[in-house]
């Protein structure tokens, strides 16, 4: 088994755990992800020195305490954050989501025994190598998600969990073993006790997995309880779904379940999860303009002109992936915003001064350049001023 790549900061927090006879590894998910082939994002650290210990230790670092009750503590490093924390037990998880109280302990295998899946289970350090107490690796081998121990107790104890469970079998393209993948669907109530905001990260995530419309198909009842607005679940065809974004394929769920209140349940379902606001905007005036026809590109220009950029992209990638226009509408927009055709008020080669200069005034104005907008997207005037200004003047 090679040796894991480690950052020198990283070597450095753990040589100088060891140097004052304390042992320190990464772990979870930079070890997972390691051994997929896979440049971790970040790295934690697990070792068997207590928060106090620590602190004496990096004396002479910046450290923050983020989660000392909990054992953890944040090294900065040349400005990147490190969390290591102490091996610990946990209390009772009276709200299904974080323990009462911890316990530390000296032995790593009990820190291990606690995690949720066993690839997240795995350690590493360059003189012990890997620890891998729960076939961590063999999961990884065998692409499976598989909790730690009993599934329905580590579910039952963080029912964040579940939602992760499905998140890494869509986003690693992986199974979910038999006795977890139960556990998911009979305790999947206990989402309840979760904020919809964490939900919501995990949902993102695994809608834009690589493996989303199995896990979709095969925990429907999961992805209704998080997202009861979609009343059902139907998939559009499989090929489409899986080479579009996971904002996209979001949208066609809701399109696919109720189509005529599409845009009102998204909007509900965005309000509830706590979705930031621009994501929730534009779903909804995409969903609202669902049904517009798209056959040329003064359609497309059109809906630039009442959506933007950004909804409109994201409407025409809706019904490609609905099967409702073909692939080449995007090809289109793309050459319409390459090209820079006018789509914007701001485009025009006249504006409201000009309009007002011919004695016309108040909203009139607008309406005017808005109608003027229109005959150049259609073809009618060319953008040019004088014409512009003719076209006023014999009220076109």
């Amino acid at each position: 088994m090679k040796k894991m790549y480690l950052p020198e900061n990283v070597k450095y927090i753990i040589s100088a755990l060891n140097s004052k006879g304390y042992r320190a590894d990464a772990v979870g998910g930079c070890v997972r992800d390691f051994l997929l082939g896979k440049t971790p994002f970040d790295y934690d650290i697990t070792t068997n020195a207590t928060p106090d210990e620590m602190k004496r230790v990096f004396s002479d670092e910046h450290l923050i305490e983020t989660g000392i009750k909990h054992g953890t503590l944040t090294l900065i490093l040349n400005g990147e954050p490190y969390e290591i924390t102490t091996y610990r037990l946990d209390g009772e998880y009276s709200d299904n989501r974080r323990p009462d109280s911890v316990y530390f302990t000296r032995e790593l295998a009990e820190d291990l025994a606690r995690r949720d899946f066993t690839v997240n289970a795995m350690c590493y350090n360059d003189d012990e190598g890997y620890t891998d107490l729960f076939s961590g690796m063999s999961d990884l081998k065998a692409c499976v998600i598989r909790a730690v121990g009993d599934a329905e107790l580590r579910f039952s104890e963080d029912a964040l969990r579940i939602m992760r469970a499905i998140r890494f079998a869509s986003v690693l393209n992986f199974e979910i073993d038999k006795n977890t993948a139960t556990a998911v669907h009979k305790l999947k109530g206990l989402l309840k006790n979760v904020s919809y905001e964490r939900i919501c990260i995990e949902w993102r995530k695994l809608v834009g997995g690589v493996n989303a419309y199995k896990i979709i198909s095969e925990y429907e009842d999961v992805v209704l309880e998080i997202i009861p607005e979609l009343l059902c679940i139907c998939l559009p065809e499989e090929k489409r779904f899986s080479a579009a974004s996971g904002d996209i394929r979001e949208l066609s769920l809701f399109a696919m379940a109720d189509r005529h209140n599409a845009s009102k349940l998204f909007a509900s379902a965005m309000d509830r999860m706590k979705s930031d606001g621009a994501h929730k905007k534009i779903g909804i005036s995409v969903l609202e303009n669902i049904d517009k026809k798209i056959e040329n590109s003064i359609d497309i220009k059109l809906l630039l002109m009442k959506l933007g950029e950004s909804a409109t992209q994201k409407l025409l990638a809706l019904k490609v992936l609905l099967g409702e226009a073909e692939s080449y509408v995007i090809e289109e927009l793309n050459h319409i915003l390459e090209n820079g055709e006018p789509y914007r008020l701001s485009e025009l080669k006249i504006n409201g001064n000009d309009i007002k200069r011919l004695g016309i005034s108040g909203e009139a104005v607008g309406k005017i350049l808005e109608k003027l907008l229109i005959k150049v997207i259609c073809g009618e005037v060319i953008n040019e001023r004088e014409e512009l200004l003719a076209a006023v003047t014999k009220g076109d």
